[in-house]
């Protein structure tokens, strides 16, 4: 988890209902910490694994798109220039 040093100086305020406000600080208090820490806590956690699901994602889609690159169509030949379409066997 990322702990930030320094001054704490950004807030973010919740509105819960009160059945999830207990809920929170049962939790917080199960983990020895303050309900905002818990709540800070819970919420880096989160952050950090939808962040590497998002990379990892990302990077699975770049590899998969380069290998599916479709390789260029041949026009054809054109009147003249000495090429033949591909021989069907069929006569």
């Amino acid at each position: 988890m990322t702990e930030a040093n320094g001054a704490k100086s950004e807030r973010i305020n919740l509105r819960l209902n009160p059945a999830i406000k207990l809920q929170i600080e049962r939790a917080a208090s199960f983990e020895g910490k303050t309900v905002s820490g818990f709540i800070v806590s819970s919420a880096v956690e989160s952050a950090e694994r939808a962040i590497r699901e998002y990379q990892t994602f990302t990077r699975v889609a770049e590899k998969r798109n380069s290998f599916s690159t479709p390789s260029p169509i041949r026009p054809p030949p054109t009147p003249g220039s000495g090429r033949r379409y591909p021989s069907t066997g069929a006569a």
